[in-house]
Parts: structure tokens; sequence; C-alpha cells
């Protein structure tokens, strides 16, 4: 029996969605990771920060990426793609609630911390997911993709202030 051209369509089509559904969520952390940073004025005027501080606030972002690209650049291709971007869903979470919860410096640093360690995850872990996930037919866009999804996301709130 001789297969069809059009069975393989809405195997491509999932393919595809799939491909888009990782991008689009690559680019849904990343916005989250810089979500909390027009929150700085109110959180140095509520705790007196002076703008050494808040420039080290946004240091322990960096540090946090900079973590997890070290620790965790190899793990994706050790435990998998997807139980390393579940861990960095799951640093943003928590992040995110520590930065509701902030009654202080210390749960300022740990959330901005956790957020650069999910922004750090993401940024290898996805952008090598994108680009494997990508169709035949979209290979040599892919990096386009994923890196739009992480600057993008990055940029985004940024824009929103």
């Amino acid at each position: 029996m001789q297969s069809s051209p059009y069975q393989s369509r809405p195997r491509s089509l999932s393919a595809f969605l799939i491909f888009l559904g990782v991008a689009f969520s690559f680019s849904v952390v990343m916005i989250g990771t810089t979500m909390p940073t027009p929150l700085y004025p109110i959180y140095q005027d509520a705790f007196g920060f002076s703008q050494l501080m808040i420039t080290i606030i946004f240091a322990a972002y960096a540090f946090g990426v900079i973590a997890a690209l070290v620790i965790t650049g190899r793990w994706s291709d050790q435990l998998g793609r997807r139980p390393l971007l579940l861990g960095g869903l799951v640093c943003s979470i928590i992040s995110d609630l520590v930065f509701w919860q902030a009654d202080g410096l210390a749960m300022i640093l740990a959330g901005r911390v956790l957020s650069g360690l999910s922004a750090g995850v993401f940024t290898g872990t996805a952008t090598v997911a994108v680009l494997e996930l990508a169709p035949p037919h979209w290979r040599e866009r892919a990096t386009f993709f994923a890196t739009a999804a992480n600057m993008g996301g990055l940029a985004a709130c940024r824009t929103c202030t």
C-alpha cells in the first residue's frame, strides 16, 4: 500500500505547532524573568534601598543566569530537555512567589537569583529544544526563532514600563 503525501500533513502540522509552542513558552518564561524589574523603584522606596543596592539586585540576576549556564549546561543532554525545562519553570514560579511575598532585601535577592537560574536554564535548554523541534523545512529559520523568543521575551516587558 502506497502512502499518500497528505498522510504526513497532520504530523507535520503537529510538529510545527509543537515547535511554535516551545518557542512561545520560551518567550513567556523570559518575559517572566524581567517582570519584577518595574517593581525595583517601589522596593527602593518601601525598603530604603540605595542605588548601589538596586545595582546589586540587578547583578544577582546575572549571577543566577551564569550559574545556571555553567552548572546545568550539559544536563539537558544527560537528563533530557523536558526535566530541565520543568526545573526552570519551577524556579520561575518559586521566584514569582518569593517576589510576591518579599519583605526585605534577602527575599528580593533570593527571588532575583531564582529568576536568573530560570533564565539560564531556559536560555540553554529551550534554545536547543527549539532547534531540535523545528520541522525540516524550518531548520534554517529555527535559530532565528530561538533567538527571537529569548531576546523578544526579555525585551517585551521592558516596553511595558
